[in-house]
């Protein structure tokens, strides 16, 4: 929901991306600027923010996708392995895991939370990470393609200042790998490239650290340094899953004689999970050891595991007399065979249940959406709408009604755990009417929301005789504070 409200702020007119979980009047900002971009192109189509945040995951999927295959093509010198590694890349998944038999589930994989081993963990991402690691692989083009020209650098300048602004780890994760290539390979022609999407880079970096220091709900995102995936080495490679030992061979196949972009993948395969398995080098750095692991990273696992692929045909030939495409369906069937039950295992736990239909985080009455409708046309969007938060309806008021709201996620807000139990007391009734007057107004909000998950409406005005009941249906009432 937090990010679905940015497209509907885009909708609404905005270029910035205002804070609209939290009360407090913060400086608009860059962040997640693709999301307000996209929303705000729905919006000129009369796409809700829900609408248009999906359309936009499914057109930017298969751009990630073309983009991929492309680079696949164009970046290594055997474009006849292009396929299979782009089969690998797309395909991989983490093997099965035996559980106990006292377990709800007899299998599950083997998870981390937000990496992407998982096939669907990687194509279904969120709008700007798709932005992100198309950047990516442009960066990518530009530092190992051989198309060179002024817009080509520039355009890749404003890629890196964008994916440093989007995902600063990965950005200085590509510069530092990219910066150790040219060391190692000693190609002074790469120095160049570097040279230009520094630039981006330093930019990017600058705005960044200025951000940090004068807003206040940017700095609200250090907290997720206790966000640390622990896990331990032999989980790690399973949770790669089979496309690991294939690409093993391929990078030992390549180790004496890699090319720059080769390389490139080795070193930034090796430390970024390095990193990933010693959390306290990024808890120390303050953000999360996951930031390390993103999707386009896969291009380079799928590329040495297609080598891995052709170097182990090459080998059993020598052994077996059977031709190498026999060898080589074999090798692929046997990755698929592997792969196939988590793809069948997240396609399962992928597909809504019927209790989705009564959570209404997913699912809305049509008589309390329509109170979102009404507080919709309310303006300015500035006004701060109050929901409950037990009951999740203030994660749904920047994104169904566009304007501002108390309280949202941890890191969207300033002061949340406080705020969260003042908001508890206000809608359970325990606040009494004189405080509840105050704490209303000195929060400035305009307007209260109650829906019938909240309790009795007639009880609730009855308690708070300072509001006044501006709409109402079956399930929501919406209260404006005189």
């Amino acid at each position: 929901m937090y990010y679905v409200s940015q497209f509907s702020q885009g909708a609404h007119g905005n270029w910035l991306n205002h804070s609209l979980f939290t009360e407090e009047t913060i400086a608009p900002t860059l962040l997640h600027f693709p999301n307000i971009l996209l929303g705000k192109i729905g919006g000129l189509f009369h796409l809700s923010p829900m609408d248009s945040y999906q359309i936009s995951c499914i057109i930017l999927l298969c751009l990630f996708l073309l983009l991929s295959f492309y680079c696949m093509k164009k970046l290594f010198k055997k474009s006849t392995y292009a396929l299979p590694a782009f089969l690998f890349f797309t395909f991989s998944a983490s093997l099965m895991n035996r559980l106990p038999e006292t377990a709800p589930e007899p299998f599950y994989p083997f998870q981390l939370w937000n990496t992407p081993h998982y096939m669907f963990d990687r194509f279904t991402q969120l709008p700007h990470y798709f932005v992100m690691n198309m950047c990516f692989l442009v960066v990518l083009l530009f530092l190992f393609g051989k198309a060179k020209n002024t817009w080509f650098a520039i355009g890749t300048g404003v890629c890196m200042l964008s994916m440093t602004i989007l995902q600063p780890i990965v950005a200085t994760l590509t510069l530092g790998t990219a910066i150790l290539t040219a060391s190692i390979q000693k190609e002074h022609s790469l120095w160049k490239n570097i040279g230009i999407i520094s630039i981006g880079y330093f930019v990017g970096i600058a705005a960044l650290i200025r951000l940090y220091m004068t807003n206040s709900y940017v700095q609200t995102m250090t907290s997720e340094a206790g966000w640390q995936v622990l896990t331990t080495l032999p989980f790690l490679l399973k949770s790669i899953g089979p496309i690991l030992p294939f690409a093993i061979v391929g990078i030992i196949a390549k180790l004496k004689k890699a090319a720059a972009i080769e390389r490139f993948g080795m070193i930034l395969l090796v430390g970024s999970y390095t990193t990933f398995l010693i959390p306290e080098i990024p808890r120390f750095l303050k953000f999360s050891n996951a930031r390390l692991l993103f999707s386009a990273q896969y291009l380079f696992w799928g590329w040495f595991a297609a080598i891995g692929l052709f170097t182990l045909a090459q080998y059993i030939g020598r052994c077996v007399v059977v031709k190498k495409q026999i060898i080589i369906s074999v090798l692929f069937f046997l990755f698929f065979s592997s792969v196939t039950p988590t793809i069948i295992w997240e396609i399962q736990h992928r597909l809504p249940d019927t209790a989705i239909y009564q959570n209404e985080l997913y699912f809305l009455p049509k008589t309390t959406a329509s109170a979102f409708t009404y507080l919709d046309k309310q303006v300015p969007y500035q006004d701060i709408v109050l929901a409950n938060s037990d009951s999740h309806m203030n994660m749904l008021v920047p994104v169904l009604s566009g304007h501002k709201t108390m309280l949202g996620p941890a890191y969207a807000t300033i002061n949340a755990s406080m705020k969260g139990k003042e908001i508890h007391a206000f809608f359970t009734l325990t606040m009494d009417e004189e405080t509840a007057r105050q704490w209303v107004r000195a929060h400035h909000i305009s307007y209260i929301l109650y829906t019938v998950t909240d309790g009795y409406a007639g009880s609730f005005a009855q308690h708070y005789p300072f509001l006044e009941k501006v709409f109402s249906s079956d399930t929501a009432t919406v209260y404006k504070v005189k």
